[in-house]
Formats: C-alpha cells, sequence, structure tokens
C-alpha cells in the first residue's frame, strides 16, 4: 500500500507527539510531592547523587495522596513531634504511624515506590529532612556506602564537644 510521504510524515508527527505526551504524564512526575504539595515538601538540593528535601507538615493538616520513588532514605527530624499517620493507597503496607520523635534524630529505611496522604493530628508541625540517595541503573549503594544495617528504628544522635 503506498501512502503520499507527506501523509506518512504528518501520522508520524502525531504518533511522536502522542508518545511524548504521554511519557510527560507519569504518575510519577505528575503527582510527586514536590509538585503536588510545595509548601509541605520543598526541595532543598538536588543532584547526581542525593535529593534533599525539607518536608514540614502543618499542625492538624491534612496531605492527599502524592507519590515517592522507591530509594534509600535518611530521614533527620529537626523537632520534637507527635505521632504521624501515614495512609498507603497503592501497597499492602496500609495506614502507618510513626511514633514520636524527637529532634536530632534520625531514621534509615529502604523503600519501594510508594504512594501515601499524612494526617498530622500532633499537637505542632513535624519539621524533617528527608535525604534520598540515588542509585544509577543496577549499581549497587551498598558497593558504594559503608552504612549502618538498615533498620525502621529511630535513634537519637550524640552530641559531642572538643575540649
Amino acid at each position: 500500500m503506498w501512502i503520499e510521504p507527506s501523509i506518512r510524515k504528518s501520522r508520524l508527527v502525531t504518533i511522536i507527539a502522542v508518545l511524548v505526551g504521554l511519557a510527560g504524564t507519569s504518575a510519577g512526575a505528575q503527582d510527586d510531592a514536590t509538585r503536588t504539595h510545595p509548601n509541605v515538601y520543598r526541595v532543598q538540593l538536588e543532584n547526581d547523587w542525593v535529593r534533599i528535601i525539607h518536608v514540614s507538615v502543618p499542625v492538624y493538616a491534612q496531605v492527599s495522596d502524592h507519590v515517592h520513588p522507591p530509594r534509600l532514605m535518611l530521614h533527620v527530624y529537626l523537632n520534637d513531634a507527635d505521632p504521624i499517620t501515614f495512609m498507603h493507597s497503592t501497597s499492602a503496607i496500609g495506614t502507618v504511624t510513626r511514633p514520636a520523635v524527637t529532634a536530632r534524630s534520625y531514621r534509615l529505611v529502604r523503600t519501594g515506590f510508594e504512594t501515601h496522604s499524612i494526617v498530622n493530628q500532633g499537637h505542632g508541625a513535624n519539621d524533617f529532612l528527608r535525604i534520598e540517595f540515588k542509585i544509577q541503573g543496577h549499581e549497587s549503594l551498598w558497593a558504594r556506602l559503608h552504612a549502618f544495617p538498615v533498620t525502621p528504628r529511630t535513634a537519637a544522635a550524640v552530641e559531642v564537644e572538643n575540649a
């Protein structure tokens, strides 16, 4: 079947435009927390190795569904904060209530792709840094980074003074 070259070209342009449009509307890109809730999630630094996000969930806030990429993450808590509830809508994790935390404590966790909403029923804001460590391709982060075992526990940092 012979098709006029100008028709073939216009069909090709239409197909490419549709594919580019679909690629730009993926759930991960559009529903990223820094785009859907910029008043709660603010990128402080991003490069090829790390993405640092300042998260500030106001008192009595209800943050609607948003997504986070699968990464190894370090949460550094900036204030003493009451428990906060995360309701996962796309995984078997379900509803998780993070216990109260103290300022300068941290948590290291590896997560998969997750979609959740947040409810802060505490008496104050929850402020923390979410430090996402990026992994390129199939390269193992553990080959580059010597770290303590991943644990869901929250630990407190110890201050050391020079005498």
